[in-house]
């Protein structure tokens, strides 16, 4: 991870854990917002970082059915970033990767709206 990247996901971290004490929400979509905002590229260097690679449910009914039935099979055996919280637009992808440091794969919601931007 780059130094910028480092520090643009130390403030996103900081705005998610700043979110949750003012009430103002879980924390799912401004960490992604502002980390965005500073870096368009960040969900690719994030995504980048995951060993066994990303896979996307999208462009479905059932797309949260889907993801959630995946992430139980795999669950036991991977280390995950998944959008539990069903946040699937930019933002939402870009906290579930900026959560999970420690995942081995990215299994991500995206709505299809959001597909051009993943």
């Amino acid at each position: 991870m780059s130094a910028r990247l480092a520090v643009e996901s130390f403030a996103a971290r900081a705005a998610a854990r700043l979110s949750r004490v003012a009430g103002a929400g879980g924390g799912t979509t401004i960490p992604g917002k502002l980390l965005w905002k500073l870096d368009p590229g960040a969900i690719d260097a994030l995504a980048a970082r995951l060993p066994q690679g990303t896979a996307v449910v999208s462009a479905t009914n059932g797309k949260t059915t889907t993801t959630a039935m995946v992430a139980k099979i795999l669950e036991p055996h991977t280390r995950l970033a998944w959008n539990s919280s069903g946040a699937n637009l930019v933002s939402g992808i870009a906290s579930t990767l900026l959560a999970r440091r420690d995942a081995e794969l990215g299994l991500l919601e995206v709505d299809e709206a959001a597909l051009p931007e993943i």
